[in-house]
């Protein structure tokens, strides 16, 4: 499912401020201005839409990935205000007020702009992660590194329930608060040396039209140094494909690595002599995914390698990553790590499946599709599904959701 996003400049003025000061810019936001409309993924876009929650001190909301495990809370009240058509792609207002409630329009601004700039720039769910390191405190906007390291981005997002989001009467507040910053001295002292653009988003939404995106140009000056975007660009790639392996991996020799070589990057001003630096075990092995250990685990065509999480009698769920980012963290290969981005999807998928044999023994959701384990002398129990809904998004993380009422085809093997 995806959302439809009408993209424009807020007017001819600001199309222009935006060729002059940022020219490169301006030729990649014409590109999704042109044809009026980008396309983003639904999920994406709530999770996009309650990322002003972020914050370093919760462990429930310091990552996309943490944000998106709560979604089903935190999306709640904004789903109570808006609707979805998923045959059109229309994102609508219930009504044209949200009854003063400003969490629900900052929501609507952040899902908006953080799509669009998703899209323009070609970034994954992995670029927007809050870190905590020596000199850089994560921004109290969105940051990402974009342009093969030549660009750092804080993005100043609004957003309103509108009566039509073809005028610009309401817009032009958020407007004037944005522009506002360019004159802020506590604000640019707070930014200068941290962002080399500065992007201004207002989301519009009413109760007929698409959801509307206008660009603002808030500009604002920079000294950071390629080798400081570098390190903040991986090392935010990095930390997402940490948090999964984590969960996916508990205790493996490459969760293990990865978080020190990771705590390793932190400290370091210059990243890039590890380049290449394998990951490796007490036999100076690399720590490549092995036929073997694949095969052990959860994973769909040897491809896709994850694990299987049994939430209660009636749902599981499956979550993996690609072979190819298990072996890319291995052996460091920064550059790649950087440029990974798949199309985002959803396939009927075959999902061969792992539990230990004392949890599937005990698994009342095991019981409940009438898949009983057998003692013998293996330690796994194994079956599979067939015709799973599997998800798959740009960052490469793979879900899939099953249920016993979903008709899915289990087998024992």
């Amino acid at each position: 499912m995806e959302v439809n996003i009408n993209v424009d400049f807020y007017n001819d003025e600001e199309r222009e401020l935006i060729k002059k000061n940022y020219p490169e810019e301006y030729d990649k936001f014409e590109k999704i201005v042109e044809p009026r409309f980008v396309r983003v993924s639904f999920a994406d876009f709530k999770v996009y839409s309650q990322m002003h929650h972020r914050n370093n001190r919760i462990e429930k909301l310091k990552s996309f990935t943490a944000i998106l495990s709560q979604i089903g809370d935190l999306y709640g009240n904004v789903n109570v205000y808006t609707n979805f058509d998923p045959e059109t792609g229309r994102f609508t207002a219930e009504n044209t007020t949200n009854n003063e409630q400003n969490h629900v329009s900052e929501s609507i601004g952040c899902g908006g702009v953080l799509s669009v700039l998703g899209i323009a720039y070609d970034l994954t769910q992995a670029d927007w992660q809050r870190i905590d390191i020596q000199d850089h405190k994560d921004f109290d906007f969105d940051s990402a590194v974009i342009e093969n390291f030549n660009k750092m981005i804080v993005v100043e997002t609004k957003g309103s329930i509108v009566e039509d989001n073809t005028s610009l009467e309401k817009a032009s507040k958020h407007k004037a608060k944005i522009k506002g910053k360019k004159n802020d001295l506590e604000f640019l002292e707070k930014y200068a040396k941290k962002a080399d653009l500065l992007l201004g988003g207002i989301t519009l939404i009413d109760d007929v039209n698409h959801m509307k995106v206008l660009l603002v140009d808030p500009p604002v000056n920079s000294d950071l140094t390629e080798e400081f975007r570098f390190k903040i660009k991986i090392i935010k790639r990095i930390t997402y494909y940490n948090d999964w392996i984590a969960l996916i991996s508990t205790r493996s020799y490459l969760s293990i690595t990865l978080n020190n070589r990771l705590n390793a990057l932190k400290i370091i001003d210059d990243i890039r002599p590890f380049d290449f630096v394998t990951l490796t075990n007490s036999n100076e092995e690399v720590l490549k995914l092995q036929e073997g250990f694949i095969k052990s685990r959860s994973h769909i065509d040897q491809k896709i390698v994850g694990k299987l999480y049994v939430f209660n009698k009636n749902k599981a769920v499956f979550i993996g990553l690609p072979v190819e980012i298990y072996n890319l963290l291995a052996i460091q290969d920064f550059s790649a790590i950087a440029k990974f981005r798949i199309k985002a999807s959803i396939t009927k998928k075959k999902i061969e499946l792992k539990l230990s044999r004392s949890s599937a023994q005990y698994s009342e959701f095991i019981q409940n599709i009438n898949i009983h384990s057998e003692i013998n002398s293996s330690k796994l129990f194994q079956f599979s599904v067939t015709d799973a809904d599997v998800f798959q998004n740009s960052a490469g993380l793979v879900y899939s959701i099953l249920t016993n009422n979903n008709n899915y085809n289990f087998s024992y093997e």
